[in-house]
């Protein structure tokens, strides 16, 4: 139901274009897109496709359909998803460990542990369904500027 890892995967690896749900996917718009950038001799392209925005093989039949280019689709897996963990992850993962281990000595159950405004807390599963987290519309404006 969010496109915000969709969107920085998109900004991290220069994608042309990004699919997420908070926005109505416009496919001929996308072909449109693709043809003007290989008309500026861009040899490849990338479209990340958040998973509730579209399906990704849909997407791939309606280029191939509407348009010269010849797409390749790759679903990642888990693994290609995350990467080799960087220090970053490293420190991240023990301060979950630890707040973790803390909630349930305190007698704290039923929560996931997570970093709200750059704090890690232990939140109810029941308060963590209700969050959303909002795409950055100006990040989502780059990328798509960027990729032209």
């Amino acid at each position: 139901e969010a496109g915000f890892i969709a969107l920085n995967a998109g900004m991290a690896s220069g994608a042309e274009a990004v699919l997420v749900p908070e926005h109505p996917v416009d496919l001929a718009a996308l072909c449109r897109h693709l043809e003007e950038s290989h008309r500026m001799k861009k040899l490849s392209s990338i479209v990340i496709v958040a998973e509730g925005a579209a399906k990704g093989a849909d997407v791939v039949d309606y280029i191939k359909e509407h348009t010269y280019l010849s797409p390749n689709l790759t679903v990642l897996g888990y693994v290609q998803r995350g990467g080799a963990p960087s220090a970053y992850d490293a420190i991240m993962a023990g301060r979950f460990a630890q707040k973790a281990v803390d909630s349930l000595l305190a007698g704290t159950y039923n929560c996931v542990v997570g970093l709200i405004n750059n704090r890690v807390v232990a939140t109810p599963y029941s308060e963590a369904e209700a969050l959303r987290y909002p795409i950055d519309e100006n990040l989502l404006s780059l990328v798509h500027l960027l990729g032209r």
